[in-house]
């Protein structure tokens, strides 16, 4: 149990989701137009830029490489990472805008907004980021799929199966306190939720 714990948190890291919800944004958006060929190059593009180069930069600062060690027990430990992390994000959309597709700009710009709201919030406690990401990803995908008629709702029902299993995981791992899952459940689906909302308005099914 412990192994596959350690696998979910490894794997459903708050990148993930992120890059799962580029992958839906850019494939099965009716709103891109892109050519296939230039759908790959962005979604390569966002592989390195959500992926490689965030987990590289968490590695850094750690003495080794192993998946079990990428992460931040510590609520002073995230300070930096919170904050860098937001400036990222703001960079992608900065760099990005206009050349990709709305959604995508305002997914960008909710994620950094995010990631700052949690670093004021980590200030004085601590906020579960998978749980940032799991339901920042999921209210990103109540917009796209009310915007897109073709897409089974039965996608959101499964995204929503992930929620207690990350959550166990997360708890079972002792890496959060229940509350701290809540604060950072709160914080994803709120956040990203309002964003989405003050440009596309309520979502429409």
């Amino acid at each position: 149990m412990q192994n596959l714990a350690k696998f979910i948190s490894a794997f459903f890291f708050p990148s993930t989701w992120a890059l799962f919800g580029t992958y839906f944004a850019l494939y099965k958006d009716n709103n891109v137009y892109f050519a296939i060929g230039e759908t790959n190059y962005y979604f390569f593009i966002f592989v390195l830029l959500y992926l490689i180069l965030p987990l590289g930069l968490l590695m850094i600062g750690k003495k080794s490489v192993k998946l079990k060690v990428i992460s931040l027990p510590k609520r002073e430990s995230r300070h930096i990472y919170l904050f860098i992390f937001a400036v990222y994000f703001l960079l992608i959309y900065s760099f990005f805008r206009g050349d990709i597709s709305p959604f995508i700009e305002v997914s960008l710009l909710a994620s950094s907004i995010t990631f700052c709201i949690a670093f004021v919030v980590n200030l004085k406690v601590k906020a579960s980021l998978h749980m940032i990401g799991l339901l920042g990803f999921i209210a990103q995908m109540i917009y796209l799929f009310s915007m897109n008629n073709h897409l089974s709702t039965y996608w959101l029902l499964i995204f929503t199966i992930f929620v207690p299993i990350v959550l166990w995981s997360r708890l079972f791992l002792k890496a959060h306190t229940l509350i701290e899952t809540i604060y950072g459940s709160i914080l994803g689906l709120f956040i990203n939720g309002i964003v989405f909302y003050l440009y596309y308005g309520l979502p429409s099914y």
